[in-house]
């Protein structure tokens, strides 16, 4: 067990217990591209693919009653499906049915309109050319086809096989599903304009769980091998294959996970924070401020930052972007007071001046050949809306986070110091007032900010030893504090 720093011990930097690594980082292409190739030779000599269960590894055994497309072992896997398959149900069996084939040339593929929010099943054909372009007759694909674009900007198809790029874990595709964007380079609007982002992608599951996708994406099923010149085997996409494109969209790049069950990593409990305001979330129709979420123990862009006031009144919290707009534009864009307090943010590295000859391990003081630490302190790259996490893992709840504004704001009003001991006070006043109605506040149903603030309560997030950054923090308050009253005052 971790032994608490004694205020005038440095102890060791490093977390032992850290576990959430960065995702990109793991990502190894050459094993990546053996899977896939594996898993196209094994449908090949097998051919068992096209008799598995829609959203699992089973054999089928029924089909959907209406479309006759999308099999399933169990009545538990169809249930399961149908807030997918439902999307393109009519599809399969309508316009997209194999009676309905245009010519033998024809397969069918999975389109991603732009401003519409059903995915759309259609007959195209494809033409081997530098680019792999595809031929079909959406009028949103047509008009990308034909206009004409300002000067300085371009049109810009991008190509990425889904399922190379990201896992689905064991689950078997049989073939490479290849991915084609369209959009503009240089243009007006921007490439990352919220009148671009795309609305049948967004509506695949709860507003703002799937990154923001711009411009419209067209799937194909192509059984080549990864980087095989021979001539195109393009398939037809089947029920099965949907099911795997929506759950590689949903999981790729994902902050918050809808379906907890087809995630293939592991995953804890957050607390996001939305801006309503934010004009990408409200071209994501996303309208809640506060959501528990389930969210990748593994962060998509950053390790997670620790939030210095939290450190400071003794809470292990940590915060990330909920969404990339944040990172891509490096700046701050939030429009209420919910990150008042929550986005000065610390960050740690070893002091260049220094040169390490030894890394201490747990309980062990920063002595002769130990390294120095600089820490920093600024205001998070955050836009639209954040995730805040414990560093164990335990849920935050939305009452701590307002009980921890609320509490900070008092002390920014009194002049007085900020401290665990006054927070503490603070919340059991607060447990008394807040929500509960009847005068029973929440003192039955919500418990103390410190529940997981134990010694035995591991974290796993922090890259360094929370005890350590307590005290790096604590140490340099007062710095952090003035910058929030500078903020606090610019806002009036």
């Amino acid at each position: 067990m971790a032994r608490k720093a004694k205020k005038d011990v440095v102890v060791a930097t490093h977390n032992p217990d850290f576990a959430a690594e960065i995702k990109r980082i793991t990502f190894d292409k050459e094993e990546a591209v053996a899977k896939l190739a594996d898993d196209i030779d094994q449908d090949e000599r097998d051919n068992d693919i096209a008799g598995m269960c829609t959203a699992c590894e089973k054999k089928a055994v029924e089909f959907c009653g209406k479309c006759h497309c999308a099999g399933y072992c169990s009545r538990q896997c169809q249930v399961a499906d149908w807030p997918l398959h439902k999307k393109v149900c009519p599809d399969f069996a309508g316009t997209a049915a194999l009676d309905k084939r245009p010519s033998p040339e024809h397969r069918r593929i999975i389109f991603f309109p732009t401003h519409s929010t059903k995915p759309e099943l259609h007959w195209a054909i494809h033409h081997e050319t530098p680019n792999q372009s595809l031929q079909f007759g959406h009028p949103e694909f047509g008009k990308f086809s034909t206009m004409s674009y300002p000067e300085g900007s371009a049109k810009y198809e991008g190509h990425m096989v889904l399922n190379l790029t990201h896992s689905l874990g064991n689950r078997r595709v049989g073939h490479m599903l290849t991915a084609i964007a369209y959009t503009l380079h240089g243009c007006v609007p921007a490439p990352h304009s919220p009148r671009l982002v795309n609305q049948s992608i967004n509506a695949l599951t709860k507003p703002g769980y799937i990154r923001p996708y711009f411009g419209s994406m067209a799937v194909f099923a192509d059984a080549r091998r990864p980087n095989e010149t021979v001539p195109p085997k393009i398939r037809d996409i089947s029920a099965r294959d949907v099911h795997s494109i929506m759950r590689l969209i949903e999981g790729r790049d994902c902050t918050s996970i809808a379906n907890p069950t087809g995630y293939h990593g592991e995953t804890i409990a957050g607390l996001r924070i939305n801006d309503p305001a934010n004009e990408f979330n409200v071209a994501m129709g996303l309208t809640t401020v506060y959501d528990a979420a389930t969210v990748p123990l593994s962060p998509v862009w950053n390790s997670d930052f620790v939030i210095a006031l939290a450190f400071h009144l003794g809470l292990r919290w940590y915060i990330r972007p909920a969404h990339f707009i944040g990172l891509k534009s490096g700046t701050t864009t939030w429009r209420d007071g919910n990150l008042r307090y929550l986005a000065h943010v610390c960050t740690l590295h070893v002091a260049a001046t220094t040169t390490p000859t030894t890394t201490p391990t747990q309980g062990e003081s920063q002595g002769a050949g130990a390294p120095a630490y600089d820490v920093v302190f600024n205001y998070g790259p955050f836009s639209g809306s954040v995730v805040i996490l414990h560093g164990s893992g335990h849920r935050v709840n939305v009452h701590h986070v307002l009980a921890f504004n609320a509490y900070l704001d008092e002390v920014y009003v009194t002049k007085t110091t900020a401290s665990k001991a006054g927070f503490q006070q603070f919340w059991a006043r607060y447990q008394q007032t807040a929500g509960g109605g009847g005068g029973r506040g929440l003192s039955s149903c919500v418990p103390s900010p410190y529940r997981w603030e134990k010694p035995e309560v591991k974290d796993r997030l922090g890259v360094f030893h929370p005890d350590f950054v307590m005290q790096k923090v604590t140490g340099e308050i007062r710095g952090v504090w003035m910058a929030t009253i500078e903020m606090m005052n610019n806002r009036k």
